[in-house]
């Protein structure tokens, strides 16, 4: 749900024009700057992302080193929008890039996050520092006459089929191991407190990772 934090209808003054950030590593052809910048990005592990709550506090303490960009439809910007927000359609982003800054953070947002990360996503691919914010307009404001909404209604789902892997059901039964094929409980209890682990192996032979005999 959203936070409830407030939207604003004016619209910022037009910036200046901006040259494209520059990429830093030097590629031989498009193919390999496209395939290099996706391997740096892919990298990091997580896709970077702030908090409407994070947002909330750039916009109370107008903090220069940001610029808030939506990509949501003009008409849905204009209905009400982030304090000093620009608008960038997102589909229009890779034309658009003299719009922003490569010298600040580049924060996007959407409705609920989807378009918003491809933005973000092809903004750093492009040498930006840009992050998306985590669920959108839906997590600064639920108002749908703004953008917001409550994106998932369980009541909507369609409920088709799915299937479950054997064995991982929650009704199902576990495979019991043959008697006397794993370690009794006393016996773990009495390698733990000799400080070795305790494997599931056969009292017959043993631990067969670290050669002990029970």
């Amino acid at each position: 749900m959203g936070a409830g934090y407030p939207t604003v209808t004016n619209v910022p003054r037009a910036t200046r024009m901006f040259h494209a950030a520059k990429i830093k590593a030097r590629y031989a052809n498009v193919a390999d700057a496209i395939k290099g910048q996706a391997r740096a990005y892919f990298a990091k592990g997580l896709a970077p992302v702030v908090t409407a709550a994070d947002v909330r506090k750039i916009v109370l303490s107008r903090d220069p080193r940001y610029q808030i960009v939506s990509v949501q439809q003009t008409a849905d910007y204009a209905a009400g929008h982030i304090k000093g927000a620009t608008n960038i359609v997102w589909t229009d982003i890779a034309d658009k890039t003299a719009k922003l800054d490569p010298h600040k953070m580049i924060i996007i947002y959407c409705y609920g996050g989807q378009t918003g990360a491809q933005a973000s996503m092809f903004l750093n691919l492009m040498g930006y520092k840009a992050y998306n914010v985590l669920s959108g307009m839906s997590s600064w404001n639920n108002d749908p006459a703004v953008g917001g909404f409550s994106f998932y209604n369980p009541a909507a789902v369609a409920n088709c089929p799915a299937v479950k892997q054997r064995g991982t059901a929650g009704t199902a039964r576990p495979r019991r191991a043959p008697a006397g094929a794993l370690l009794a409980v006393r016996d773990r209890r009495r390698l733990a407190s000799r400080g070795i682990p305790a494997c599931s192996a056969r009292r017959s032979s043993g631990c067969r990772t670290h050669g002990l005999r029970l």
